[in-house]
């Protein structure tokens, strides 16, 4: 299983960080709404309060002939951005 995490402002849609977390193992846990969120990016420290959380599933077209980890799970987290 593939868990991507977008970070995206909640001011203008842009998005300022994707990075893969890991596998349905994994210890980083999905943020949600009203949690503090730390990162780095490009060079860059972000912080802020996620406002919403969307997450969407991809499966294999033939996912009873696939191994159930080639899912994917993208969680896209609107962020407040702290000043």
């Amino acid at each position: 299983m593939k868990i991507t995490q977008v970070f995206k402002s909640l001011t203008d849609q842009r998005v300022i960080s994707v990075m893969e977390i890991g596998g349905a193992d994994s210890a980083t846990p999905l943020p949600v709404a009203g949690d503090d969120v730390q990162w780095v990016a490009e060079n860059k420290a972000y912080a802020g309060r996620v406002k919403a959380r969307l997450i969407s599933y991809s499966a294999p077209d033939r996912i009873g002939l696939e191994r159930s980890d080639d899912i994917d799970i993208t969680a896209v987290l609107m962020i407040q951005l702290e000043n």
